[in-house]
């Protein structure tokens, strides 16, 4: 699949995504105000928290579309970055405030009502998260995009939520009534440990890291097989979106026209392109090597 193709597929996916977050979120809150439940309160609020989730990384996947512009000559592809990192800022707070409402029901635990209704509601949330998290991860591993792979993961995080939620749920019905504030503190703590591997990966890539080994040993193989070619060294790859772009430098015969130096580098950026469909661009520097004389 091109990464254009599977652009317009994680837009559509995470349009799917919001509209079932929102609607289950509604379900969750609903159902945790009627009950009682602070467990299900608190995966409502964190449910609907990542409908916004998904919003941003919609507008992430949109802005890589735009063509570059006067002031953003290099494109917006970090701006999916930016987003997931807005994204974790975001479900930090939110997980403070989880984590801060289960403390006070853990401390003065009650009876819920409606319990019944509550462990249908969360074992049907928890089976529709997983199944979303599942298509988010398959479309987001075709694009490379982080925004949307984070997002795969919260969905993934918002799934196993809903499980504690429900075995929360079913502890407190046989009467262990704290049991369903542990189940909240267990979600937040979950939203803590997404949002810091969200942070870290992004703040790698708007750093210009690459954790790449594997990209950069494929270049350098793909330039060392093109006839012509001397020496490969100083190879610089770095992330913007969901692209590779980098830099090269390649030794030739000295000897070598203009002409057939560019015939080089173009096959060379040719291959590379075509064996590693997210690498972007592939700029490369020709220096002369003379060969030593007989």
């Amino acid at each position: 699949m091109q990464v254009d193709d599977a652009l317009a597929k994680g837009e559509k996916i995470t349009k799917i995504s919001i509209f079932t977050l929102i609607s289950l979120g509604c379900l969750l809150l609903l159902t945790g105000l009627l009950s009682g439940s602070v467990a299900l309160r608190g995966d409502g609020v964190h449910t609907i928290a990542d409908a916004f989730v998904s919003l941003i990384v919609l507008i992430g996947l949109r802005m890589l579309r735009k063509s570059p512009s006067e002031r953003f000559q290099f494109g917006y592809y970090k701006m999916e970055n930016f987003a997931s990192m807005i994204v974790a800022i975001f479900l930090v707070f939110i997980g403070i405030w989880i984590f801060y409402s289960s403390y006070l029901s853990l401390i003065h635990p009650k009876e819920l009502t409606f319990p019944i209704v509550g462990l249908i509601v969360s074992s049907f949330a928890a089976a529709a998260f997983f199944l979303l998290a599942v298509y988010k991860r398959k479309v987001a591993n075709t694009l490379g995009s982080v925004a949307l792979k984070t997002d795969a993961k919260n969905s993934i995080k918002t799934g196993m939520a809903s499980s504690i939620v429900f075995f929360g749920l079913a502890f407190s019905y046989l009467g262990y009534y704290q049991a369903e504030a542990v189940a909240a503190m267990i979600i937040a703590i979950f939203i803590f440990a997404i949002s810091y591997g969200a942070i870290k990966e992004s703040s790698l890539i708007l750093m210009d890291g690459c954790a790449c080994p594997g990209t950069r040993g494929n270049v350098k193989s793909i330039a060392e097989s093109v006839e012509g070619v001397e020496e490969v060294h100083e190879i610089s790859l770095r992330k913007s979106g969901p692209y590779i772009v980098g830099e090269m430098h390649i030794k030739v015969d000295g000897n070598l026209s203009v002409h057939a130096a560019n015939e080089i580098v173009e096959k060379i950026e040719k291959l590379a392109k075509k064996r590693i469909p997210v690498l972007k661009k592939l700029t490369l520097k020709v220096e002369p090597m003379r060969k030593n004389s007989k």
